[in-house]
């Protein structure tokens, strides 16, 4: 795949998790299967498609259990998960250019 084609399913996986569409841990799971998909363009000479792997692992703090939030400060819940969501995905479509 070539960035684009990143940028654009990962923009449409985003947007299927802000309407609802998409739970939280189907999300993730197909968030992480993009990143480390044979297709994903590491070779790309695109410093942007880095801040891509940046977000998976900001995505690893996601907790969704209450709880086990309190094991670590990092860990966040839906809230925070879908104001990164949304944060994320304007700096996509700004570099995307749309």
């Amino acid at each position: 795949m070539n960035d684009s084609e990143i940028y654009n399913l990962v923009i449409k996986l985003f947007e299927d998790y802000l309407k609802g569409t998409v739970k939280p841990k189907e999300f993730i799971e197909r968030y992480h299967s993009i990143i480390i998909g044979e297709k994903f363009p590491w070779d790309s000479e695109n410093p942007n498609i880095q801040t891509l792997d940046d977000f998976h692992d900001e995505l690893s703090l996601f907790v969704e259990n209450p709880e086990w939030r309190k094991e670590h400060t990092s860990y966040y819940g839906e809230p925070e998960l879908r104001k990164k969501v949304e944060n994320f995905l304007e700096f996509l479509k700004r570099i995307r250019g749309s």
